[in-house]
């Protein structure tokens, strides 16, 4: 889960974005939050994977994973540097209304 909130701009177009898992996935593009949901609101991209034999597999489409290890990447478009304000992984399946059936697994807030 990708956690996100425009505390900045006042008008969408302003900070537009592409993420992209391993450098091959891209699990979300032209993301513009203030668009999405407006300034100061919280907003959750939901990315599901699974990771198997040393492989992220992602809608069909999978990436190899380096010394066990995977990247995140928020690539700037033509607008202002991308921003996240956490990344949250659970193992588990999404159920319902964003509910996790899952364990905990670790949070690592950015910047």
């Amino acid at each position: 889960m990708l956690k996100f909130s425009e505390v900045y701009f006042n008008a969408p177009n302003m900070k537009v974005f592409d993420v992209v898992l391993n450098g091959d996935l891209t699990v979300a593009s032209d993301l513009d939050i203030y668009e999405r949901v407006g300034r100061g609101v919280a907003h959750d991209e939901y990315v599901e994977f699974e990771v198997r034999d040393g492989r992220i597999l992602l809608d069909g489409d999978e990436s190899e994973l380096t010394r066990g290890k995977m990247r995140v990447e928020f690539i700037k478009s033509y607008r202002d540097n991308p921003k996240v304000n956490a990344i949250v992984l659970l193992k588990g399946r999404r159920t319902g209304e964003g509910l996790l059936r899952s364990s905990h697994v670790g949070v690592q807030s950015s910047q």
